[in-house]
């Protein structure tokens, strides 16, 4: 299929293949999510401990800082994993990292970016936060995997137009799936102590990353071949 004329996203077939990413991809993405996961937590524990009426000190932003910066690395990391699974292909974890730091720059602020547009956008009726979510949806895939650097937010503006929308409805999906669960767990979590909260906490944020990279690549991937005609099988990886 050539590019240009927007074809069918198939929400279903992407809800299942992410599942199914994300399980083929388990062994090789969560112990990582997990990990930084709880450097992420013990951090913010230890920099801005839990306290009854929170304030905005100087605690909670170096905590804030340190999960933005984990986060992102992790995330670009992540991203290369999640596609090598999908197109059967493998790296090392030193050349992921070496291609998620080389991109480490613009991919910080890109998230930082979005997630700001994301942010205002759901205070008006949560659908332009959806939208702005949409939009963007595959930078880090541009961004880290295409090695497009700079060029990458760019990049997945084009890929993303004309099936906007769709992925509007997908995130919402998600979004409702999420709370689904994280608000019961949530809940239970702390009826038993910190630390059950804790770890219940540490799990559900490993999890999400490890969803979320799954998502992006799926997404990204089916972009590619709406878009360009590139299938899984077609694409080379420059990733070292």
């Amino acid at each position: 299929m050539s590019g240009g004329a927007p074809g069918g996203l198939g929400i279903g077939g992407l809800l299942a293949a992410t599942l199914r990413l994300a399980g083929d991809g388990f062994g090789r993405m969560f112990p990582a999510a997990l990990g930084v996961s709880l450097v992420s937590a013990l951090a913010a524990e230890g920099l801005a401990p839990a306290d009854p009426v929170p304030t905005l000190g100087p605690g909670l932003l170096w905590a804030a800082l340190a999960d933005l910066l984990l986060g992102t690395l992790l995330t670009g990391f992540l991203c290369l994993v999640a596609i090598d699974v999908a197109i059967g292909r493998r790296h090392s974890t030193g050349q992921y990292l070496r291609q998620a730091a080389r991109q480490f720059l613009p991919l910080l602020v890109f998230t930082f970016a979005v997630s700001i547009a994301i942010g205002i956008g759901t205070v008006f009726l949560v659908i332009p936060g959806l939208y702005a979510a949409a939009r963007y949806l595959p930078y880090c895939a541009t961004t880290v995997f295409e090695d497009a650097g700079w060029r990458g937010i760019e990049r997945a503006e084009v890929l993303t137009r004309g099936y906007r929308w769709p992925l509007v409805g997908l995130l919402a999906v998600g979004f409702t799936v999420l709370l689904a669960v994280g608000i019961p767990i949530g809940v239970l979590s702390a009826e038993f102590g910190p630390l059950t909260g804790l770890a219940a906490q540490v799990m559900l944020s490993a999890l999400g990353y490890l969803v979320a990279a799954a998502f992006s690549a799926v997404v990204y991937l089916r972009l590619r071949d709406l878009r360009e005609g590139v299938s899984a099988s077609d694409l080379a990886a420059s990733i070292g």
